[in-house]
């Protein structure tokens, strides 16, 4: 990795808001260096649905609405870029 480039950092989670390990993570982790982070969340539909089923992308939606509302508290709070996503898959 460059000295110049910042690490890219993917963030896996279960939730949309921030949870507080989920901050000391992101945290401990820019601690260690320049850190760029993207927040993943799968579709929290059940799995069973149909990749076409409407709630499927209801609730991708809903999620996204969360998510996006999180981002930039937790970018203030750790200091560092901090974007993401929901996934309409699981």
């Amino acid at each position: 990795m460059s000295p110049h480039r910042p690490a890219r950092v993917l963030v896996i989670t279960d939730r949309t808001a921030a949870t507080p390990e989920l901050v000391a993570a992101i945290v401990e982790r820019a601690r260690r260096g320049p850190s760029q982070f993207r927040v993943v969340v799968p579709n929290p539909a059940a799995a069973e649905l149909h990749p076409l089923h409407p709630e499927r992308h209801d609730k991708a939606a809903e999620a996204e609405v969360v998510l996006q509302k999180t981002l930039p508290a937790l970018e203030l709070t750790v200091g560092v870029p901090v974007i993401g996503s929901v996934s309409v898959r699981h």
